[in-house]
């Protein structure tokens, strides 16, 4: 465990060494901290703010709900200091596309050379049998992994559920992972899991397509290259890494609206394309 409460600090100290010493420097981008220290980049209003102009994000601190040694935060000097030591780094590491384009939003001035793509490894995972995804049985959405906050996909999965509900759809929808906060009854959840139980877990509970509901841009995102290696139909938003991996995975949908009925049309439509219309 590593805490502290004054970053600006740390980032000095780390600059000083680095400036005594010839020493080669890497900055791996696991998220974006160093862009603000909403490091999902979840906004005052619950959003993915998309790195917006420097004004914008001026009000918007303001209005952040953040650990106290945060709340005060000039960020201005918050990007200044991280913009230094990004110059001082050799390499950039990011583990996906879409990270070095948010980076730079922030960060334009920064050499393109400096960012190197270099993927997380998934050798760690290597299904010995891929599920069956239940056909003929009707739409049935599985989200999948820990939903823990609005920036996870909390209120997309609460509000997609009120909605299934409101209308009566005869769709189901079971979560395989841990969900914070109140039971939905028209929710079935299943719980916490182990990765090498994943496929069987899927297959067992009769999920036929999965919602990937985070919001906010992921950097890589190891459950959706999972998901993407059991060959499951796969519905997400158009935000980072995400998007990247889905929008080249030929049993991958983008959805562009967190609108629940919007949402639901774009399950329903791709349920169609991977299994037919079965009216």
């Amino acid at each position: 465990l590593v805490y502290f409460t004054d970053i600006f600090a740390i980032l000095s100290s780390l600059k000083a060494r680095l400036d005594q010493r010839d020493i080669s420097f890497k900055i791996y981008l696991h998220d974006y901290f160093s862009i603000c220290p909403s490091y999902t980049l979840i906004n005052a209003q619950g959003e993915y703010c998309g790195v917006p102009e420097y004004k914008v994000c001026v009000g918007c601190q303001k209005q952040l709900t953040l650990p106290h040694f945060f709340s005060s935060v000039d960020i201005n000097k918050w990007r200044e200091e991280w913009g230094e030591l990004y110059e001082r780094a050799d390499k950039l590491i990011c583990f996906s596309h879409s990270a070095i384009k948010i980076t730079r939003r922030a960060y334009p001035k920064l050499d393109v050379k400096k960012f190197i793509v270099k993927p997380h490894s998934m050798s760690y995972f290597q299904p010995a049998v891929l599920p069956r995804y239940a056909r003929g049985s009707g739409i049935h959405i599985g989200v999948v992994g820990s939903i823990s906050s609005v920036a996870k996909g909390l209120n997309v999965v609460r509000e997609l559920a009120g909605f299934l509900s409101q209308k009566q759809c005869q769709v189901r929808l079971t979560v395989i992972g841990s969900v914070l906060g109140k039971k939905l009854s028209n929710v079935k959840y299943i719980g916490e899991y182990s990765i090498s139980d994943l496929a069987g877990i899927i297959e067992r509970s009769g999920v036929n397509i999965i919602l990937f509901p985070s919001i906010c841009p992921e950097t890589f995102s190891y459950l959706v290259s999972e998901l993407i290696l059991l060959r499951a139909p796969i519905v997400c938003f158009a935000y980072g890494a995400q998007e990247e991996k889905v929008a080249k995975y030929k049993r991958g949908k983008i959805s562009r609206s967190k609108d629940p009925e919007k949402l639901y049309n774009t399950i329903k439509e791709h349920y169609i394309n991977i299994y037919g219309d079965e009216k």
